[in-house]
């Protein structure tokens, strides 16, 4: 599903982070989604009578996120914005991808304050979810 280019690492207990690169923004909910369909439809075979299914949540956010301003929303800032998108997935019944990208509403207060409130950030439309599924609870998740 990635490219040779792409980077794989084991990020935590069950969390991996996919580093992809020259992807086009508008197309990273359809890899994000493309990912999350094919671990839905494979079936492991732990044993021969032991058959399982799996599926998992998706979070993810571009870096550059603002484009001219990489000091102010740096890689770390990202990694949290991934990170949050990835709970509310989880927070909204699992088995989803959620991507995190600038909102309309021009940025006129500190990004780390919308990094560490995303609810506020998503409220104020300085930050916009990209998702199929309408009305997701959006709680507050400490990275």
């Amino acid at each position: 599903m990635l490219r040779h280019s792409d980077t794989i690492v084991r990020w935590g207990g069950e969390e991996f982070l996919i580093i992809t690169r020259q992807y086009e923004r508008d197309t990273s909910y359809e890899l994000a989604e493309r990912i999350r369909k094919k671990i839905e439809s494979f079936i492991f075979k732990i044993d021969e009578d032991i058959i399982i299914n799996k599926t998992i949540s998706v979070g993810f956010a571009h870096f550059p996120f603002l484009p001219n301003e990489t000091r102010q929303a740096n890689w770390a800032h990202v990694v949290s914005l991934a990170d949050s998108a990835l709970y509310i997935a989880k927070n909204n019944g699992r088995n989803l991808s959620v991507g995190i990208e600038i909102g309309d509403h021009p940025l006129d207060i500190d990004f780390k304050e919308i990094v560490s409130n995303i609810k506020l950030g998503i409220e104020k439309k300085y930050l916009k979810l990209i998702c199929n599924k309408e009305n997701l609870t959006i709680l507050q998740h400490k990275t």
